[in-house]
This record gives structure tokens, C-alpha cells and sequence, in this order.
């Protein structure tokens, strides 16, 4: 933080201006997370949620395009 006309600011650093930054190593042993069910269960939810907007969506579009 620094301070411009005494007042307090910040030093603002676009990202694509930023230096990249040091990425981690794998360590071995390491693999994919395990999901509870709770979290299995809410990610079947909210996937089932979208397939249905989807068709929600897609047969609106359908019967506007042909109630001409």
C-alpha cells in the first residue's frame, strides 16, 4: 500500500502484466479426490438441473420457431 497526495492507494497490476507465477510439482502419491456422497449426490443434482433447463430452453425455441 502506498500513498498518493497523503492519501492511501493501491498499486494495481493487470494480470497479463503480472509475472507468471511458480507452479507446484505433483507429489507422488498424490491422485484425484475422492467425493463424499453428499457431494456426488449434489453434483448428480445440479447436472440433472441443467440437462432439464436445457430442454426447457430448447422446446420454448421449437414451439415459438413454428407458431408462426
Amino acid at each position: 500500500m502506498g500513498k498518493i497526495d497523503g492519501k492511501p492507494s493501491y498499486l494495481i497490476i493487470h494480470p497479463l502484466d503480472d509475472l507468471p507465477e511458480v507452479k507446484r510439482t505433483v507429489m507422488p502419491g498424490m491422485g484425484p479426490m475422492k467425493l463424499t456422497m453428499t457431494a456426488r449426490i449434489s453434483l448428480l443434482a445440479l447436472r440433472a438441473y441443467l440437462i432439464v433447463m436445457l430442454v426447457l430452453v430448447t422446446y420454448r425455441v421449437f414451439t415459438m420457431a413454428t407458431s408462426r
